[in-house]
């Protein structure tokens, strides 16, 4: 399984905790710096996830800023990213540039780079009648370019509440990783953060994994959004999270996806009002060998 899925890699072949101790600390943070570098448009993002309220935002999810999957056609699209990009013609220009994703799908990327990160918004439409199916927002490094955002998972919790469930995963990869999955069925949305680990914590051995991470060290924020629909929800979370590999003669799946209960000793509610309470954070997902009883290996 992938453990960052961008919108490119969606196209082209189209994440979150380990275990709360209860000993879970505030992460440090010596060489945090409020230095950013900003991207240019990068205040689109938070225009479109305006998530506070309802009164001062175009529309609630999963509708974003009159965007509403099933019914928001591609002129439509086209015509609201124009005036929210300014006229920009090198972004703009890549509506011109589709993906046929199969015989029923068409995907548009607009992607925005910058020095220090990027950020990429997808639209899935239907080909049959150019009505937005699916929208992908994949932000990369955010914390270097986005001095604060909407989609900062405490931010998100804060204004959100608690998720209907939180996916976990974790991934000696290069430099290491682990991920953070939020799912909100009735709106429709689901979040994915990575953040990197120290290698030094995945020692295989019965100590606790101890995962750390804050807005400025954050490696990827996903946003998926779509019309409320149980198939959609079930689909969604299939092709992206919950797809296990299937196991080697070791009887081990590798590098899947699993609740948080099955990582940590907290629970959904429990977890949310944590990372909301502390926007830096550090905690404990079980230990190697735990993990590995439970038919779990990175």
């Amino acid at each position: 399984m992938r453990m960052i899925r961008s919108w490119v890699l969606v196209f082209l072949t189209i994440l979150c905790l380990g275990t709360i101790s209860t000993q879970s600390t505030i992460a440090q943070d010596p060489d945090a710096s409020d230095d950013i570098t900003p991207i240019p448009h990068g205040d689109v993002l938070d225009i479109l996830f305006n998530f506070n309220g309802q009164a001062d935002v175009k529309c609630v999810l999963p509708c974003l800023y009159e965007i509403r999957p099933e019914q928001t056609t591609l002129s439509e699209i086209q015509t609201i990213f124009t005036t929210l990009f300014e006229g920009d013609k090198k972004i703009l220009a890549q509506f011109d540039r589709p993906v046929e994703l199969n015989e029923e799908q068409r995907g548009y990327s607009l992607i925005n780079i910058g020095t220090e990160g990027s950020f990429t918004l997808g639209f899935i439409v239907s080909l049959k009648n150019e009505i937005l199916q699916r929208f992908h927002t994949s932000l990369l490094h955010p914390g270097e370019w986005l001095g604060s955002s909407n989609v900062n998972l405490s931010t998100v919790l804060a204004t959100l509440g608690q998720p209907d469930e939180v996916y976990l995963s974790i991934v000696a990869s290069e430099p290491p990783q682990f991920g953070i999955v939020l799912t909100y069925k009735t709106l429709g949305t689901v979040f994915s953060y990575v953040y990197p680990i120290e290698p030094k914590h995945l020692t295989q051995n019965d100590e606790p994994i101890v995962l750390c991470g804050r807005w400025s060290m954050t490696y990827s924020v996903d946003v998926w959004i779509q019309a409320v629909d149980d198939n959609a929800y079930e689909t969604l979370l299939d092709e992206n999270f919950r797809v296990e590999q299937k196991p080697g003669t070791d009887g081990i799946v590798y590098r899947a996806y699993w609740p948080l209960e099955r990582m940590t000793k907290w629970n959904t509610k429990d977890i949310t009002q944590f990372l909301i309470d502390n926007s830096e954070w550090c905690f404990d997902a079980y230990s190697y060998n735990e993990l590995l009883k439970s038919g779990y290996s990175y």
